[in-house]
């Protein structure tokens, strides 16, 4: 994990050139709030795969070390630059339908719907991610190591396939050219993140647009895409991002009076309802909805703001430190997904978040006495949580008188 570590400056380095860079075109490319939720998604996804990553790579290289052990792989895989070339559009040939089964089964969508959440569209939405969309994707890739390419080689390849899409997600960037026969790029990947009737589930390529122009699902772009979900999500809880459609799902699995419809409610295209069920009215794709965007006092913008940037380090020191943690990972993980909820809930003027503010400056408090056992900075922790939560409570009294939360 740890070209993740060392990857997270370099996208807030390319995040904050293209927020000056749309201020000197005049275009609004960013809200604070949706771009701190699009992160908390990040980082919980993160956070998640650091932890899962023995189930998902471990079943390659068992299915690789099994067929090597046999003599059972395909070829005798070289590390030649021909076999990085060929390995490169292989997993990119995969990442392809791996993409399109996370828009067209609902329990892919379930996985993937997180990362087209956003009502904007911009590098920080590269970053949203969904958390349990690997468990769902990672099959696909599984006839790599039966063909008999290494992990090394297939981690190395799939980690660049997946930097190629982060530029991709900007409106800065207008057409280029012949580049864009071939190649995916920002005008092709805007229409991808469109919730307009007839950009919905077109351009799944991840590098090599050639493969939406081969098996039909490719679209120009030709109107200013409207970005988000056809229902929007309406929150900033990243929990809620990720599990809003599982629930959905599980209520029509409960409700459907049929056994078979109780199984298909997860793999038929998404918005498929069982039989003799009252259907809830789809909302067309091309239905305009005013931005979510509650508003929120600068002073606990900033507050929000400063706690996601102390998340943000506390992520890169987890995921650069798994291997020499013990027990104190698995806090460090429950404390940081428990800021995400509660910064997500002041963006959301959620009552409870205020409460649950205190909960949580104490507790990271208490961890930092447990764990690291230095009476100084002990000390100062709860000096710190002390005086946010004297300052969060006063301003909670103020948006109380003004009935500014929900």
């Amino acid at each position: 994990m740890n070209y993740i570590v060392w990857a997270i400056p370099v996208f807030f380095l390319f995040i904050a050139l293209e927020f000056l860079a749309s201020k000197v075109e005049g275009k609004k490319v960013y809200r604070l709030n949706d771009s701190i939720n699009d992160l908390s998604c990040g980082v919980l996804q993160q956070i998640i795969s650091a932890f899962a990553k023995t189930i998902l790579l471990g079943v390659y290289v068992l299915i690789y070390e099994i067929f090597a052990k046999n003599s059972w792989h395909i070829f005798h895989i070289s590390s030649s630059v021909w076999m990085w070339i060929v390995l490169f559009i292989l997993v990119d040939f995969l990442y392809y339908w791996a993409h399109r089964f996370s828009h067209t089964t609902a329990i892919g969508w379930a996985g993937h719907a997180i990362h087209h959440q956003s009502e904007e569209f911009n590098l920080a939405v590269a970053l949203r991610q969904g958390t349990l969309q690997p468990f769902f994707t990672f099959l696909f890739f599984l006839p790599l190591a039966i063909i008999g390419f290494p992990p090394a080689m297939y981690l190395i390849t799939k980690a660049a396939n997946t930097l190629y899409q982060f530029w991709i997600h900007t409106r800065l960037i207008n057409t280029m050219g012949p580049f864009e026969w071939v190649m995916n790029t920002p005008s092709h990947h805007r229409v991808h993140h469109g919730k307009n009737q007839h950009y919905i589930d077109k351009n799944y390529a991840g590098v090599f647009i050639i493969w939406d122009r081969l098996f039909g699902s490719f679209q120009q772009e030709d109107i200013h895409p409207a970005y988000g979900v056809t229902t929007p999500l309406n929150s900033w809880n990243p929990i809620w991002a990720n599990a809003s459609y599982f629930l959905h799902l599980g209520k029509l699995s409960l409700k459907s009076p049929f056994l078979v419809d109780k199984i298909k409610v997860w793999f038929m295209p998404p918005g498929w309802n069982p039989r003799n069920m009252e259907e809830d009215p789809a909302p067309s794709p091309d239905t305009l909805y005013d931005k979510y965007d509650p508003k929120i006092p600068m002073g606990i913008s900033i507050y929000a703001v400063l706690h996601f940037a102390v998340v943000i380090l506390a992520t890169m020191y987890l995921l650069g430190s798994m291997g020499d943690m013990q027990h104190e990972k698995y806090t460090i993980a429950t404390l940081i997904i428990l800021s995400l909820i509660n910064i997500g809930g002041f963006f959301d003027t959620k009552k409870w978040a205020v409460y649950f503010e205190v909960v949580r400056l104490y507790a990271i408090a208490i961890f930092i006495t447990f764990f690291y056992k230095i009476a100084f900075l002990s000390i100062a922790m709860f000096v710190v949580a002390t005086l946010c939560s004297i300052w969060i409570n006063y301003y909670y009294r103020i948006l109380r008188e003004n009935n500014a939360f929900s």
